[in-house]
Protein backbone atom coordinates (compact mmCIF):
# COMPACT_ATOMS: atom_id res chain seq x y z
CA UNK A 1 0.00 0.00 0.00
CA UNK A 2 2.88 2.35 0.88
CA UNK A 3 4.56 1.75 -2.47
CA UNK A 4 1.31 2.38 -4.35
CA UNK A 5 0.67 5.58 -2.42
CA UNK A 6 4.18 6.82 -3.15
CA UNK A 7 3.83 6.00 -6.84
CA UNK A 8 0.53 7.79 -7.18
CA UNK A 9 1.55 10.87 -5.25
CA UNK A 10 4.75 11.47 -7.22
CA UNK A 11 2.64 11.74 -10.34
CA UNK A 12 0.27 14.38 -8.98
CA UNK A 13 1.66 17.41 -10.82
CA UNK A 14 -0.24 20.07 -8.85
CA UNK A 15 0.78 18.73 -5.42
CA UNK A 16 2.19 21.35 -3.10
CA UNK A 17 5.86 21.22 -2.13
CA UNK A 18 5.09 20.36 1.51
CA UNK A 19 2.25 18.02 0.51
CA UNK A 20 4.58 15.93 -1.62
CA UNK A 21 7.14 15.96 1.19
CA UNK A 22 4.55 14.52 3.59
CA UNK A 23 4.26 11.40 1.44
CA UNK A 24 7.65 10.97 -0.22
CA UNK A 25 9.93 11.46 2.76
CA UNK A 26 8.16 9.02 5.15
CA UNK A 27 7.90 6.49 2.31
CA UNK A 28 11.65 6.59 1.76
CA UNK A 29 12.23 6.47 5.52
CA UNK A 30 10.22 3.24 5.68
CA UNK A 31 12.16 1.74 2.79
CA UNK A 32 15.49 2.62 4.38
CA UNK A 33 14.45 1.38 7.84
CA UNK A 34 13.46 -1.96 6.35
CA UNK A 35 16.82 -2.27 4.59
CA UNK A 36 18.77 -1.22 7.70
CA UNK A 37 17.06 -3.85 9.86
CA UNK A 38 18.53 -6.57 7.63
CA UNK A 39 22.08 -5.44 8.35
CA UNK A 40 23.46 -7.32 11.37
CA UNK A 41 26.54 -9.03 12.83
CA UNK A 42 26.57 -11.56 9.97
CA UNK A 43 26.32 -9.00 7.15
CA UNK A 44 29.13 -8.93 4.60
CA UNK A 45 30.34 -5.98 2.46
CA UNK A 46 28.02 -6.93 -0.40
CA UNK A 47 25.07 -6.59 2.02
CA UNK A 48 25.93 -2.94 2.63
CA UNK A 49 25.16 -1.88 -0.95
CA UNK A 50 21.32 -2.04 -0.86
CA UNK A 51 21.26 -0.37 2.55
CA UNK A 52 23.47 2.44 1.28
CA UNK A 53 21.32 2.89 -1.82
CA UNK A 54 18.19 3.20 0.33
CA UNK A 55 19.97 5.67 2.62
CA UNK A 56 21.07 7.76 -0.36
CA UNK A 57 17.50 7.94 -1.63
CA UNK A 58 16.23 9.04 1.79
CA UNK A 59 18.98 11.63 2.09
CA UNK A 60 18.09 12.96 -1.37
CA UNK A 61 14.45 13.33 -0.39
CA UNK A 62 15.25 15.22 2.80
CA UNK A 63 17.56 17.54 0.82
CA UNK A 64 14.96 18.13 -1.89
CA UNK A 65 12.30 19.04 0.68
CA UNK A 66 14.65 20.81 3.11
CA UNK A 67 12.69 24.10 3.06
CA UNK A 68 9.58 22.36 4.42
CA UNK A 69 11.21 21.37 7.72
CA UNK A 70 11.63 24.05 10.42
CA UNK A 71 14.18 24.05 13.21
CA UNK A 72 17.54 22.37 13.68
CA UNK A 73 16.41 18.75 13.67
CA UNK A 74 16.57 18.65 9.86
CA UNK A 75 20.32 19.29 9.88
CA UNK A 76 20.96 16.78 12.67
CA UNK A 77 19.14 14.08 10.71
CA UNK A 78 21.17 14.82 7.59
CA UNK A 79 24.43 14.76 9.56
CA UNK A 80 23.51 11.36 10.97
CA UNK A 81 22.66 10.04 7.51
CA UNK A 82 25.94 11.42 6.15
CA UNK A 83 27.81 9.48 8.83
CA UNK A 84 25.93 6.29 8.01
CA UNK A 85 26.57 6.75 4.30
CA UNK A 86 30.29 7.05 5.03
CA UNK A 87 30.48 3.92 7.21
CA UNK A 88 28.39 1.83 4.82
CA UNK A 89 30.58 3.02 1.95
CA UNK A 90 33.78 2.07 3.74
CA UNK A 91 32.40 -1.39 4.46
CA UNK A 92 31.13 -1.85 0.88
CA UNK A 93 34.50 -0.73 -0.49
CA UNK A 94 36.20 -3.74 1.08
CA UNK A 95 34.59 -5.68 -1.77
CA UNK A 96 34.57 -3.02 -4.49
CA UNK A 97 38.30 -2.29 -4.25
CA UNK A 98 39.07 -5.91 -5.10
CA UNK A 99 37.61 -5.44 -8.61
CA UNK A 100 37.00 -9.18 -8.89
CA UNK A 101 35.85 -10.92 -12.08
CA UNK A 102 32.25 -12.13 -12.10
CA UNK A 103 31.75 -15.25 -10.00
CA UNK A 104 35.00 -14.91 -8.04
CA UNK A 105 34.79 -15.28 -4.25
CA UNK A 106 36.34 -12.43 -2.25
CA UNK A 107 38.67 -12.96 0.69
CA UNK A 108 38.92 -10.42 3.51
CA UNK A 109 41.23 -9.47 6.33
CA UNK A 110 39.16 -10.66 9.35
CA UNK A 111 40.27 -7.74 11.55
CA UNK A 112 39.47 -5.15 8.89
CA UNK A 113 36.13 -6.79 8.20
CA UNK A 114 35.18 -6.83 11.89
CA UNK A 115 36.30 -3.23 12.44
CA UNK A 116 34.34 -1.77 9.52
CA UNK A 117 31.22 -3.81 10.34
CA UNK A 118 31.41 -2.68 13.96
CA UNK A 119 31.43 0.96 12.82
CA UNK A 120 28.24 0.40 10.81
CA UNK A 121 26.48 -1.40 13.65
CA UNK A 122 27.50 1.30 16.15
CA UNK A 123 26.06 3.96 13.87
CA UNK A 124 22.90 1.88 13.35
CA UNK A 125 22.29 1.72 17.10
CA UNK A 126 22.76 5.48 17.46
CA UNK A 127 20.50 6.20 14.50
CA UNK A 128 17.69 4.10 15.94
CA UNK A 129 17.74 5.95 19.28
CA UNK A 130 15.97 8.98 17.79
CA UNK A 131 14.29 7.23 14.87
CA UNK A 132 10.71 7.58 16.13
CA UNK A 133 11.09 11.30 16.92
CA UNK A 134 12.80 11.95 13.61
CA UNK A 135 10.13 10.14 11.61
CA UNK A 136 7.38 12.08 13.42
CA UNK A 137 9.16 15.33 12.54
CA UNK A 138 9.65 14.39 8.88
CA UNK A 139 6.01 13.29 8.62
CA UNK A 140 4.80 16.84 9.41
CA UNK A 141 6.38 19.25 6.91
CA UNK A 142 5.32 22.87 7.26
CA UNK A 143 3.62 25.01 4.59
CA UNK A 144 5.59 27.93 6.06
CA UNK A 145 8.89 27.64 4.21
CA UNK A 146 12.02 27.73 6.36
CA UNK A 147 15.02 29.78 5.23
CA UNK A 148 18.08 27.58 4.79
CA UNK A 149 21.64 28.82 4.62
CA UNK A 150 23.06 27.48 1.36
CA UNK A 151 26.17 26.22 3.15
CA UNK A 152 23.99 23.78 5.13
CA UNK A 153 22.58 22.27 1.93
CA UNK A 154 24.08 19.90 -0.60
CA UNK A 155 25.72 21.91 -3.37
CA UNK A 156 24.40 19.34 -5.81
CA UNK A 157 20.81 20.16 -4.94
CA UNK A 158 19.41 23.46 -3.57
CA UNK A 159 22.74 24.45 -2.02
CA UNK A 160 24.47 24.74 -5.38
CA UNK A 161 21.96 26.74 -7.40
CA UNK A 162 20.67 30.30 -7.26
CA UNK A 163 17.02 29.26 -6.97
CA UNK A 164 15.06 28.43 -3.82
CA UNK A 165 11.62 26.82 -3.52
CA UNK A 166 8.83 29.37 -3.81
CA UNK A 167 5.70 28.76 -1.65
CA UNK A 168 3.59 30.28 -4.44
CA UNK A 169 4.62 27.47 -6.80
CA UNK A 170 3.57 23.82 -6.76
CA UNK A 171 6.02 20.93 -6.43
CA UNK A 172 6.47 20.46 -10.18
CA UNK A 173 7.28 24.13 -10.73
CA UNK A 174 9.74 24.27 -7.84
CA UNK A 175 11.62 21.16 -8.86
CA UNK A 176 11.69 22.27 -12.47
CA UNK A 177 13.62 25.35 -11.29
CA UNK A 178 16.14 23.14 -9.50
CA UNK A 179 16.52 20.64 -12.34
CA UNK A 180 16.95 23.39 -14.93
CA UNK A 181 19.74 25.10 -12.97
CA UNK A 182 21.56 21.80 -12.33
CA UNK A 183 21.60 21.05 -16.06
CA UNK A 184 22.77 24.59 -16.84
CA UNK A 185 25.67 24.23 -14.39
CA UNK A 186 26.58 20.80 -15.78
CA UNK A 187 26.62 22.27 -19.29
CA UNK A 188 28.95 25.04 -18.05
CA UNK A 189 31.25 22.42 -16.45
CA UNK A 190 31.51 20.20 -19.51
CA UNK A 191 34.04 22.11 -21.71
CA UNK A 192 36.60 22.09 -18.87
CA UNK A 193 35.87 18.46 -17.98
CA UNK A 194 36.45 17.43 -21.58
CA UNK A 195 39.98 18.90 -21.45
CA UNK A 196 41.01 16.60 -18.60
CA UNK A 197 43.61 13.99 -19.59
CA UNK A 198 43.55 11.99 -16.35
CA UNK A 199 40.85 12.49 -13.63
CA UNK A 200 43.20 11.03 -11.01
CA UNK A 201 46.15 13.27 -11.94
CA UNK A 202 45.48 16.21 -9.60
CA UNK A 203 43.00 17.39 -6.98
CA UNK A 204 41.87 20.29 -9.19
CA UNK A 205 41.09 18.02 -12.14
CA UNK A 206 39.41 15.50 -9.89
CA UNK A 207 37.16 18.26 -8.52
CA UNK A 208 36.05 19.31 -12.02
CA UNK A 209 35.37 15.69 -12.89
CA UNK A 210 33.38 15.12 -9.71
CA UNK A 211 31.34 18.31 -10.03
CA UNK A 212 30.11 17.36 -13.49
CA UNK A 213 29.52 13.75 -12.43
CA UNK A 214 27.58 14.72 -9.33
CA UNK A 215 25.45 17.36 -11.04
CA UNK A 216 24.33 14.98 -13.78
CA UNK A 217 23.81 12.29 -11.14
CA UNK A 218 21.73 14.67 -9.02
CA UNK A 219 19.58 15.51 -12.03
CA UNK A 220 19.10 11.79 -12.73
CA UNK A 221 18.11 11.21 -9.12
CA UNK A 222 15.56 14.01 -9.28
CA UNK A 223 13.97 12.34 -12.31
CA UNK A 224 13.92 9.04 -10.43
CA UNK A 225 12.34 10.53 -7.32
CA UNK A 226 9.98 12.87 -9.23
CA UNK A 227 9.22 11.10 -12.51
CA UNK A 228 6.60 13.64 -13.59
CA UNK A 229 9.52 15.90 -14.55
CA UNK A 230 10.51 13.42 -17.27
CA UNK A 231 7.07 13.10 -18.85
CA UNK A 232 8.07 14.76 -22.14
CA UNK A 233 11.67 13.50 -22.32
CA UNK A 234 12.50 10.83 -24.88
CA UNK A 235 13.43 7.36 -23.65
CA UNK A 236 16.65 7.61 -25.68
CA UNK A 237 17.76 10.80 -23.94
CA UNK A 238 17.00 9.30 -20.54
CA UNK A 239 18.98 6.19 -21.52
CA UNK A 240 21.94 8.32 -22.65
CA UNK A 241 21.81 10.25 -19.37
CA UNK A 242 21.88 6.96 -17.48
CA UNK A 243 24.83 5.67 -19.48
CA UNK A 244 26.69 8.94 -18.91
CA UNK A 245 26.18 8.57 -15.16
CA UNK A 246 27.26 4.92 -15.23
CA UNK A 247 30.45 5.62 -17.17
CA UNK A 248 31.45 8.50 -14.90
CA UNK A 249 30.56 6.40 -11.86
CA UNK A 250 32.76 3.49 -13.00
CA UNK A 251 35.70 5.85 -13.42
CA UNK A 252 35.05 7.36 -10.00
CA UNK A 253 35.13 3.89 -8.42
CA UNK A 254 38.62 3.29 -9.84
CA UNK A 255 39.83 6.79 -8.86
CA UNK A 256 38.67 6.07 -5.31
CA UNK A 257 40.39 2.68 -5.40
CA UNK A 258 43.66 4.25 -6.60
CA UNK A 259 43.60 6.72 -3.69
CA UNK A 260 42.84 3.87 -1.27
CA UNK A 261 45.76 1.78 -2.49
CA UNK A 262 48.07 4.83 -2.45
CA UNK A 263 47.26 5.51 1.21
CA UNK A 264 48.03 1.87 2.05
CA UNK A 265 51.28 1.80 0.07
CA UNK A 266 49.99 -0.96 -2.20
CA UNK A 267 51.81 0.20 -5.33
CA UNK A 268 50.87 -2.63 -7.69
CA UNK A 269 47.17 -2.31 -6.96
CA UNK A 270 47.41 1.47 -7.23
CA UNK A 271 49.08 1.21 -10.64
CA UNK A 272 46.41 -1.20 -11.82
CA UNK A 273 43.62 1.11 -10.65
CA UNK A 274 45.23 4.14 -12.32
CA UNK A 275 45.59 2.19 -15.56
CA UNK A 276 41.88 1.36 -15.35
CA UNK A 277 41.09 5.06 -14.90
CA UNK A 278 43.04 6.04 -18.02
CA UNK A 279 41.49 3.26 -20.09
CA UNK A 280 37.94 4.05 -19.01
CA UNK A 281 38.49 7.80 -19.42
CA UNK A 282 39.84 7.37 -22.96
CA UNK A 283 36.81 5.26 -23.83
CA UNK A 284 34.47 7.83 -22.28
CA UNK A 285 35.98 10.76 -24.19
CA UNK A 286 35.50 8.93 -27.48
CA UNK A 287 31.95 7.91 -26.58
CA UNK A 288 30.99 11.45 -25.52
CA UNK A 289 31.92 12.75 -28.96
CA UNK A 290 29.46 10.34 -30.56
CA UNK A 291 26.46 11.40 -28.46
CA UNK A 292 26.99 15.20 -28.21
CA UNK A 293 26.76 15.74 -24.45
CA UNK A 294 25.99 19.49 -24.66
CA UNK A 295 23.17 18.69 -27.08
CA UNK A 296 21.84 16.03 -24.71
CA UNK A 297 21.84 18.42 -21.75
CA UNK A 298 20.10 21.07 -23.85
CA UNK A 299 17.37 18.66 -24.97
CA UNK A 300 16.76 17.56 -21.38
CA UNK A 301 16.42 21.20 -20.26
CA UNK A 302 13.96 22.00 -23.02
CA UNK A 303 11.88 18.94 -22.16
CA UNK A 304 11.34 20.00 -18.54
CA UNK A 305 7.77 21.06 -17.65
CA UNK A 306 6.85 24.74 -17.73
CA UNK A 307 7.52 27.46 -20.26
CA UNK A 308 7.66 26.25 -23.85
CA UNK A 309 11.03 27.89 -24.46
CA UNK A 310 13.90 27.82 -22.01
Amino acid sequence: MLTLLFFLTTFVHAETYEGLAAVNVPAHWARFSEALEKFDEASMPENAKPVRHALASLRDQIELFSYAYPGKRWKKIQESLDEGYLHLGEYKDLLDFKDLPDGADPTYDPKELARERKDVLKWKAEFKEDADKNLAYLSRPSPEFTYRNKKDLSRFFWGGVGAEPDPRLNAEENFTLLADELLALAADDFPEVKKIKDPAESEEKAERFHDFRKRTRAFGRILKHLPFLASTMTSEDIRLLGETQERYGNINDRVTAALHFHERGEKKDEARARADVLRLWTELLAWQDTIDVPGLLGRLRRALPGPEQR
